[in-house]
């Protein structure tokens, strides 16, 4: 199956769950919930305004590429426009001050990883935040239970929506990489694809056992390039350019899912140049924990 969403396609929102944030999104295109390679992909901008995040961690992988401005993910630590971060499940960052001024954009991806522990839908984060809003206070990315007593030790938002939604304490990996890996495109050399003219790659990373890949795949003018097939989705996203994917048009910001096996054609007479991202493999014998 091959999904071709283009950026006007989709409308703007608000993600409305548990952390204060000061961003609209669109999300192009997303996964299937209850699958150990459940994605998402939100597209953001700033309405202005200052977030404040706690030192965190999450059990799945995220991918964020901020597109004008920066995001920080810790005390004097950035991700530049154009360089693209990862960050492994299980491993904490932060505490984060990102300043969401009018005029910065990027997006986020985020997904199960290599554990299998999966990713929980927007729908289902959504429902969860509902839900404790009525036991208790989200503020500052932490969530208060409410008591009689004295007040209790704060939890991460997202480990509280985690359990109210699995209905069991969360549970983290251990963590696959000592630190955040942050890619910096611009220094990585366009290589000639074999066999198929007018096509260039950077291959930016191959990371965990299942394969987590970033590639940047550049088409020159009059030139055909073919995503896949892989043994596992992958999601991308157009940076520059103009063409066709999959016989669908496609322009910036076009948002790209190629399913497991399929096979993705891209055709351009102007030049076009693509993000894609394989998320992890897994076998048939792999599934999220019950």
């Amino acid at each position: 199956m091959i999904e071709v969403v283009g950026f006007d396609d989709v409308p703007w929102g608000s993600l409305g769950t548990h952390r204060e944030y000061h961003i609209e999104i669109k999300t192009p295109v997303f996964g299937t919930e209850g699958a150990p390679d459940n994605f998402r992909v939100t597209f953001n901008r700033g309405l202005g305004g200052t977030e404040n995040q706690p030192r965190h961690r999450h059990n799945f992988d995220q991918i964020r590429m901020p597109l004008a401005g920066r995001v920080n993910y810790g005390p004097r630590r950035w991700i530049e426009a154009g360089q693209i971060g990862y960050f492994p499940e299980g491993l904490h960052y932060g505490p984060t001050e990102d300043h969401r001024d009018i005029g910065t954009s990027g997006f986020t991806l985020q997904f199960g990883g290599a554990s299998g522990l999966g990713f929980i839908s927007s729908a289902q984060m959504k429902a969860a935040t509902r839900a404790l809003e009525q036991l208790g206070t989200f503020e500052k990315g932490l969530f208060w239970h409410k008591t009689d007593g004295p007040k209790p030790k704060p939890q991460d938002a997202f480990e509280a929506m985690w359990e109210y939604v699995n209905g069991r304490r969360i549970e983290y990996p251990k963590p696959r990489y000592s630190d955040q890996i942050i890619m910096r495109p611009e220094n990585a050399e366009w290589q000639p694809l074999a066999g198929t003219p007018g096509v260039l790659t950077k291959s930016l990373g191959d990371f965990t056992e299942r394969h987590v890949s970033v590639t940047m795949i550049r088409v020159q003018p009059g030139g055909v390039a073919t995503i896949g097939p892989r043994a596992g989705t992958q999601v991308g996203m157009v940076l520059s350019g103009a063409g066709t994917v999959d016989g669908k048009q496609a322009g910036v910001n076009t948002f790209v899912k190629i399913g497991t096996g399929a096979i993705a054609s891209v055709e351009t007479g102007v030049g076009l140049e693509i993000v894609i991202f394989g998320l992890p493999i897994f076998g048939a014998a792999h599934s999220i924990a019950a």
